[in-house]
């Protein structure tokens, strides 16, 4: 019987303990007159509703699919908020900055180290007279000294 219903054959032995089955509790059973009862008296199989195509109007209520589909996006909305949620609490703790104005911070210090690399060979005009050691000395202490000043040290 459960080959010719469709259904598997535990399906079939829970309509037979079923107290509105109408049939015999024995078989032969006439496989129309079971399937029409099903229809009429058993709820649609939850296992192939993902077959049936969307309705038309994907608005109406009940539907799981649509309901599913509302629930994933409700999800997202809740995403996004807790993220913004987020960075404005880290803004608000300072945990975040403004890059902005931290670019154009950088760009000074770029600036000013450029500005201070070249300036080294000026620094030339003192060091005549001195050694060839004591010269690379000199110019070695204030390369260091510009690199520890755009690296914040000094």
């Amino acid at each position: 019987m459960a080959a010719l219903v469709g259904r598997s054959h535990s399906v079939v032995r829970r309509w037979l303990a079923r107290a509105d089955w109408p049939f015999s509790p024995s078989p032969p059973w006439d496989a129309s007159e079971v399937l029409a009862w099903a229809g009429r008296t058993l709820a649609a199989d939850p296992a192939k509703h993902w077959e049936s195509p969307l309705p038309a109007d994907p608005g109406q209520p009940g539907d799981a699919r649509v309901n599913a589909l509302m629930q994933q996006a409700k999800a997202q909305v809740f995403a996004n908020r807790a993220l913004l949620l987020r960075q404005e609490y880290e803004k608000r703790a300072g945990k975040l900055h403004d890059s902005v104005a931290c670019e154009q911070m950088m760009i000074r210090r770029i600036h000013a180290l450029k500005q201070s690399l070249l300036d080294v060979p000026r620094m030339g005009s003192g060091l005549e007279g001195l050694g060839g050691s004591a010269i690379e000395q000199a110019l070695m202490e204030r390369i260091v000294g510009i690199l520890k000043l755009f690296a914040g040290e000094a």
